[in-house]
């Protein structure tokens, strides 16, 4: 699969529908913790998959408030109602980006799970979805869990 950049992923249009998940990248009592979030993209590449997503962006770059946070799930066309693997034991992939303190991280999915409840081709209802990703081969993880969405063309 053709990995999306920070760019691309700040400019996908925005599509309808609402993310939220929790992450361990920052600390339970920093408002980073969560992702709660009605800024989502829905884009289809190429008919090999769907990628799903939302973002949250504030302050301004380059300065010292500024972060960028985004989660992207890239699901088949055709995948089945239920559940299924992420990362390296399925088909589906999950990412999760930060940009903070003047860094981008991109963390992959190694391990996780996917709930879906709505599989179309313009709308999908995911009732629950957590993954572990990997920074690099070998470096950080971050988990991110109590994750759902509902997003659609």
């Amino acid at each position: 699969m053709k990995e999306s950049t920070f760019e691309q992923v700040r400019k996908l249009p925005k599509v309808k529908g609402h993310l939220s998940a929790k992450t361990h990248y920052w600390p339970p009592s920093d408002p980073r913790h969560t992702i709660n979030t009605p800024d989502v993209f829905f884009d289809d590449i190429d008919g090999e998959f769907y990628n799903l997503g939302g973002r949250v962006e504030e302050g301004e770059e380059g300065e010292d408030n500024y972060y960028f946070t985004s989660i992207s799930i890239s699901v088949p066309p055709g995948t089945a109602v239920g559940k299924h693997p992420i990362g390296n034991n399925g088909k589906i992939e999950a990412r999760y980006y930060v940009s903070a303190d003047g860094e981008d991280y991109l963390f992959r999915a190694i391990d996780g799970e996917i709930n879906i409840e709505v599989a179309e081709s313009n709308h999908f209802v995911v009732k629950e979805f957590r993954f572990v990703g990997r920074l690099g081969s070998a470096g950080k993880t971050v988990e991110v869990f109590l994750g759902k969405f509902d997003i659609s063309l």
